[in-house]
């Protein structure tokens, strides 16, 4: 077995070596082959380059002739001797180009024809010297009576025919090179093929001992490799599945950052038009961004007072006019789109653009219904409890002073059911005053609008039998305010000297609302059940501070806790144990020994009696760093000289941080309009220039086109007056989107200046209608004018309003088909002059009004698409009107009823009084 494999090695080894050296015998051989065919084709290649640079020399001489001819001609039609540049030129070159001709052709037939022409070149410059020496001496006539003798054509013919049969000859010669050329490269292709083959089939047997050998080896490397390929998948799809997870995390992340901003933000540009609505503004307005976006701010924020319902300032109006900052007073309710009532609280700043100038406002706000809530249920428990006698203990007028802070409707009835007395929050939300409330049955209120069945059946049925009522719910129609739905309380309280007993009614507007603070409700069944007593006050009184949301504190004289709010625990995570009967500073292991709080407390509180708004920044141990807003209250006792002092803590970290945010948010608006507006400018600077660049050689090729046309050098058969028609056609459209860009780039970069003449109004508008008659003849279109005779002179550019007018005009022509009719009115217009030009076209759809003024919008109708024009006119004229201090706008009944423009421009003898 062993003997076999040796032999089989020595075997595949010589194999080998002989086929190694049968194929570098071939490999010799080709390559030997090779190099002599390859330098017949390299001598092959010489030639024929030699060949085509004849012939494209023989090309550029007769081009530099027929420059000078062309030239020469346009210097006889026009005068201009810049036409003669070409013809100087060629008078110093073309002896020597005929020169380098004869020595780089081989053939001596073709230097016969060179020869030849040498003579009739030097007739041709003669000639045409001869013709400009008559020009420039003055003697035009002659110099072109010579030109039209035919003699300078008939010798460019002749040189023409010379110099092609000097190219058949040179062409007859590189087509036998070309011939050559082919015949040795398809010899060296077959050399190749053959070698190529036979190499190929000694590779393959080489190959196939090869292959038994490594065909094992090849399946073990490929084994591994795809083991080793599988794990390194198996890794990737980990890690990826780990990517997605992250970028899932990020992206819910994000999303829970953006939908946390509790504020509602509100955006517009330099018009108080909105540019952007974030959700929680959608959500308080009623407004989707994609609805918003463009209306004026009035629409989509409206706002309104919330005692008198009247239509409150919008700050936007300010901060745009005098870009002050703004905020919005109390009291301020936002009236969304459905209908829904939201108490706000707002500033507003101005947008500025790199120029300092106001570019646009944004707006913040946030809604406090809740928190108002809070507070017009405080007010309205004040004022209830101030009807009750001042001379009563201490324990009453600590409750008086909670009550006082509930601002829910309240009103107190005898046992007739008349008025005794009401709360103030009554007389706002009912639109009554005291001198038609006190002292009424409640049924006679309001002109018998509070003669409600329901409101009997509670207080003559209901409350005899149990006393109190809660959450008792009336549904009725008010004159004065609409359709309610109230939430009344009611309890009847027998008086302590006396029979007698009282009514209180607890009235609430569940309409927009029909959820109330349980501490609310819990202070009105407190409220209805409360003795004349100082510890039935106080329990009353410690019920209406559970209810409400804000941490409120009462402290005592000597600064130490009497109570505090439920709400109060559950923010600051203390305990009752640790809290009451602990000075202010001790809690929470002195975490409230803040210097600005005894500031506060110590300093500015004796002096003003009453603080709001109070701002401490602080690091508790227990929710870390907080900004807190302290309002207090210090309350003299009636029969004693000791204090008590009510502190509430309203936690704005969050409304600050919000805060920082937009004010950041307003710096990236400011820099993105500063980019924006070095964008225009940008964009205005690079048209003016490439107008320019590009309109200087389009009056050339214009020029010659026309040159070409008028057949000033010669006739054209039909197909090529066509075509040198087209070429003047599109570069005529092309200079006037070209001038128009120009014109529209001055007008948005502010560069465009008026040339202010006085102009006789009706001769100005005769003329340019003349100027389109033809126009409009070619159509067979009537024209009707009707000028107001005695029309009075106008002051403008002239050019500009007959650009304007022309425009106007030639549209009219343009989108009125065959057999219709165009025409233009003008008269005094107050201080102006009012001119309409008027057609029965092609009209335009209620859906394309507002693009028509934008620029290279045009009107898709089947007439329009067959119709020339760079949808530039119309945008132009506009705001040339406007640069004169004029207006221009269109009106169409839709498609096929015609179109009318009409624009105004001041008439002088007005401007003249104001100057």
């Amino acid at each position: 077995m062993k003997e076999n494999e040796k032999n089989l090695k020595k075997s595949s080894k010589f194999s080998a070596v002989s086929a190694g050296v049968i194929l570098l015998s071939l490999s010799l051989i080709v390559a030997a082959i090779s190099i002599r065919e390859f330098m017949k084709i390299e001598k092959g290649e010489k030639d024929r380059q030699h060949i085509n640079l004849v012939i494209n020399q023989a090309d550029d001489f007769y081009l530099e002739l027929l420059e000078t001819e062309t030239g020469m001609r346009g210097y006889l039609l026009t005068g201009n001797s810049s036409f003669l540049q070409n013809y100087g030129k060629s008078a110093v070159m073309t002896p020597g180009r005929i020169e380098t001709l004869m020595n780089s052709t081989p053939s001596s037939e073709g230097r016969k024809y060179l020869e030849a022409m040498i003579s009739m070149v030097k007739a041709k410059m003669e000639l045409a010297a001869k013709t400009v020496h008559l020009y420039k001496a003055g003697e035009k006539t002659a110099a072109l009576e010579l030109l039209n003798t035919g003699e300078s054509i008939r010798l460019m013919d002749s040189i023409r025919l010379q110099l092609n049969a000097f190219k058949k000859i040179e062409q007859d010669s590189l087509n036998k090179k070309e011939g050559a050329f082919r015949q040795s490269m398809r010899y060296m292709f077959i050399i190749i093929m053959a070698a190529g083959l036979i190499m190929m089939v000694i590779a393959v047997s080489y190959a196939l001992m090869v292959y038994r050998g490594s065909k094992n080896r090849l399946k073990d490397a490929m084994a591994a490799e795809t083991s080793r390929l599988l794990g390194m998948q198996e890794d990737l799809n980990v890690e990826l599945l780990n990517i997605n997870a992250l970028l899932q995390i990020s992206e819910e992340k994000f999303a829970v950052t953006i939908n946390s901003i509790g504020d509602a933000v509100l955006a517009t540009d330099r018009g108080g038009n909105i540019t952007l609505l974030n959700p929680h503004a959608e959500k308080l307005t009623g407004w989707k961004f994609s609805e918003a976006l463009g209306h004026p701010v009035e629409e989509v924020f409206h706002i309104i007072n919330q005692e008198t319902r009247k239509p409150s300032f919008i700050p936007i109006k300010e901060t745009l006019e005098h870009g002050t900052v703004h905020g919005l007073g109390s009291h301020t309710i936002l009236i969304s789109r459905g209908g829904a009532e939201f108490v706000i609280a707002d500033s507003c700043a101005p947008i500025r653009g790199r120029d300092g100038r106001v570019a646009g406002a944004v707006l913040v706000f946030r809604d406090i219904t809740e928190r108002s809530k809070i507070e017009m249920g405080l007010e309205k428990s004040r004022k209830q409890l101030d009807i009750i006698k001042r001379s009563e203990d201490e324990a009453r007028e600590y409750s008086e002073s909670i009550i006082n802070t509930i601002r829910e409707p309240l009103i107190s009835l005898d046992q007739d059911l008349r008025v005794v007395s009401v709360s103030r929050s009554f007389y706002e939300v009912f639109k009554v005053n005291p001198e038609e409330t006190v002292g009424q049955l409640i049924y006679d209120l309001g002109n018998k609008q509070w003669d409600i069945p329901k409101l009997r059946e509670l207080l003559e049925t209901i409350l005899p039998q149990k006393a109190t009522f809660d959450n008792y719910v009336v549904e009725h129609d008010f004159t004065t305010i609409g359709r309610r739905i109230m939430l009344l309380n009611a309890r009847q309280i027998q008086r302590v000297m006396g029979k007698d007993r009282i009514i209180l009614l607890a009235i609430e507007d569940i309409t927009e609302r029909r959820e109330i603070e349980n501490g609310l409700e819990k202070a009105r069944k407190e409220l209805e059940t409360t003795k004349i007593s100082e510890d039935a006050a106080r329990e009353y009184s410690e019920s209406v501070i559970n209810t409400i949301r804000e941490p409120l504190l009462v402290l005592d004289q000597d600064l130490r806790v009497v109570s505090v709010s439920r709400s109060f625990y559950e923010f600051f995570k203390v305990k009752p144990e640790e809290t009451v009967g602990q000075l202010i500073y001790d809690l929470g292991n002195k975490q409230w020994n803040i210097p600005k709080l005894r500031e506060l407390l110590e300093t500015i509180l004796p002096k003003q009696a009453t603080f709001d708004n109070y701002e401490v920044e602080h690091n508790f141990a227990t929710i870390g760093r907080r900004i807190m807003l302290l309002n207090a209250r210090q309350i003299i006792r009636v029969l004693g000289k000791e204090r008590i002092i009510l502190l509430s803590v309203e936690d704005i970290t969050g409304r600050r941080d919000i805060e920082n945010g937009l004010e950041r948010a307003r710096e990236e608006l400011k820099d993105l309009a500063t980019e924006l507006e070095r964008a225009a400018t940008a964009k205005s600077e690079f048209l003016a220039n490439m107008s320019h660049e590009l309109r200087t050689p389009l009056n050339s090729i214009n020029g010659f086109s026309e040159v070409l046309y008028d057949e000033s050098f010669g006739p054209l058969n039909e197909k090529q007056k066509k075509y040198v028609n087209n070429v003047l056609t599109s570069g005529k459209h092309l200079l006037l989107l070209i001038n128009q860009i120009l014109d529209m780039a001055k007008v948005e970069s502010g560069k465009m200046k008026l040339e202010l003449v006085l102009l006789p109004t009706e001769t100005l508008l005769n003329e340019i209608s003349l100027l389109v008659a033809d126009l409009a003849g070619k159509k067979n279109l009537h024209i009707q004018l009707d000028i107001e005779p005695g029309l009075p002179d106008i002051e403008a550019d002239e050019l500009k309003v007959k650009e304007i007018i022309y425009n106007l005009l030639s549209n009219a022509v343009k989108f009125t088909p065959e057999g219709g009719k165009i025409g233009m009115k003008a008269k005094k217009c107050g201080l102006n002059v009012e001119v309409t030009v008027w057609d029965t076209g092609v009209g335009i759809a209620a859906e394309n009004m507002e693009k028509i003024f934008e620029g290279f919008f045009r009107v898709d109708t089947p007439f329009s698409r067959v119709t020339e024009g760079t949808g530039l006119g119309l945008p132009l004229s506009k705001k040339m009107v406007e640069l004169h201090g004029g207006n221009l706008s269109v009106k169409s009944k839709g498609l096929d009823k015609g179109t009318a423009v009409t624009f105004t421009l001041p008439i002088v003898s007005e401007w003249s009084v104001k100057k």
